[in-house]
């Protein structure tokens, strides 16, 4: 939440930080960067919930791991014709 402390507005803060989060993660397309904005915003209400990065942190680290290691696995599962 550095960029609130530089802009000094909080919710301007927010949507910048989710802005550059999405910037981030141009390399998935942009509807990839789109839903990364989105996502970013999430992650700043989760962050002002808590009160702790930790637990965004957590969330974010708990979404790549259903991403890249369970949906796959599950699709590979329910391919017919395979073992």
């Amino acid at each position: 939440m550095l960029i609130t402390l530089a802009v000094g507005d909080a919710p301007l803060g927010m949507a910048a930080s989710a802005l550059v989060f999405g910037l981030a993660h141009l390399y998935l397309g942009w509807r990839g960067g789109a839903a990364t904005t989105i996502a970013g915003m999430f992650l700043s209400l989760v962050y002002l919930a808590a009160g702790n990065l930790l637990v965004p942190i957590a969330v974010h680290l708990a979404t790549d791991w259903v991403g890249l290691l369970v949906l796959p696995r599950l699709v590979e599962w329910r391919r017919p014709g395979q073992p």
